[in-house]
């Protein structure tokens, strides 16, 4: 008498994507911005860890953007005129004001001293 062969039931749902390795990294925090940060998690609809890696992700992208700018000559010759032209800086606050609030007008301010800042560093490091 032959045997019977015994088919396996076929699994159902996804197959399992072949994912690369990732490595624990252990962070400190402050309340705060663990509660800020599981809010916007949230929102998102993903987990604190996935959050993280998607703020980091795009922080090292603009971090490497910044570099290869800061890098190119062109860039920091054009940088330099804008930042020293107040009317430059001006004109894109007065296209601001139209539809934004005070508090967004002071980020605005703080985030061309900041990029001031940065542009002199780096012209002083070159």
């Amino acid at each position: 008498m032959a045997k019977k062969k015994i088919q396996a039931k076929p699994k159902i749902g996804r197959p399992f994507a072949k994912k690369k390795p990732k490595m624990v990294v252990a962070v400190t925090l402050e309340p705060d911005v663990v509660k800020r940060l599981d809010e916007v998690a949230a929102a998102n609809e993903v987990s604190r860890s996935r959050q993280v890696e998607l703020y980091i992700r795009e922080g090292l992208e603009e971090g490497e953007f910044a570099a290869k700018a800061f890098a190119n000559p062109a860039i920091m010759r054009a940088m330099g005129k804008a930042l020293a032209d107040r009317s430059v800086i001006k004109q894109i606050a007065a296209a601001m004001t139209s539809d934004s609030t005070p508090d967004q007008l002071k980020l605005f301010e703080q985030a061309i001293e900041s990029m001031q800042e940065t542009f002199d560093k780096k012209r002083g490091a070159k």
